[in-house]
C-alpha cells in the first residue's frame, strides 16, 4: 500500500522548487532592469538618442 501523502509530496516538491527558482530568476531580472534604468538616467538617455 502506497501512502497518498508520499505521492502528493513527490508531485508538489518539484513544483515548489520550480516556483522558487522562477521567483529568484524574476527578482534578478527585475534588479538588472532597475540598475540599467538608473544608469541610463545618469547618462541623460544618450544611449537612446544614438539608437
Amino acid at each position: 500500500m502506497v501512502n497518498i501523502g508520499d505521492i502528493i509530496f513527490q508531485i508538489l516538491m518539484p513544483l515548489i522548487l520550480i516556483g522558487i527558482a522562477g521567483v529568484i530568476i524574476a527578482f534578478i531580472i527585475g534588479l538588472k532592469r532597475l540598475i540599467q534604468k538608473q544608469g541610463q538616467m545618469k547618462k541623460g538617455f544618450s544611449a537612446w538618442s544614438k539608437s
